[in-house]
């Protein structure tokens, strides 16, 4: 092989990622003897990087955890709060007695439910979330809730 092919055969293979492109050069440069020992150099050059990319895989992959482990270890300061003082705080979110809280919108307790599990079960079993709804005025006609002409 000359030495110009022989050059560019191993610059090729130090710079290019294993793809079918490569696999196609790589099966061409095993035609020639001195393809072949490029290739066996490459080879030896991956069996010298390959160890090295493991270990920095490795040391991610642990980082990783770690951070996980401290995200998993964090308390939300709100979610150490007693369900009792949750319920208060909640109460205090709707229109005092005796205006009454729309269904939807601004100042619904059913907002609250959106927010997370804990929430949703601590604003389900706060009865006094759930005394009255003012109902939505738009809604209703003249006639009813129904717009058609059949009735």
């Amino acid at each position: 092989m000359s030495s110009g092919l022989q050059d560019f055969l191993g610059s090729w293979l130090q710079r290019t990622s294993f793809s079918a492109q490569s696999r196609d050069a790589m099966a061409l440069a095993t035609a020639v003897p001195e393809g072949r020992a490029l290739l066996r150099n490459r080879i030896a050059m991956l069996d010298v990087e390959i160890p090295v990319l493991e270990n920095a895989l490795k040391t991610l992959l642990e980082e990783r955890k770690w951070a996980q482990e401290q995200l998993d270890a964090y308390a939300y300061p709100v979610l150490t709060l007693p369900n009792e003082v949750v319920s208060d705080i909640f109460l205090q979110y709707i229109p005092p007695y005796p205006e009454r809280p729309p269904l939807l919108g601004d100042a619904s307790p059913t907002n609250l439910l959106q927010i997370c599990r804990r929430w949703r079960e601590i604003a389900l079993s706060t009865p006094a979330l759930w005394r009255a709804f003012q109902p939505r005025l738009g809604f209703w006609r003249q006639g009813g809730p129904c717009t058609g002409s059949g009735g």
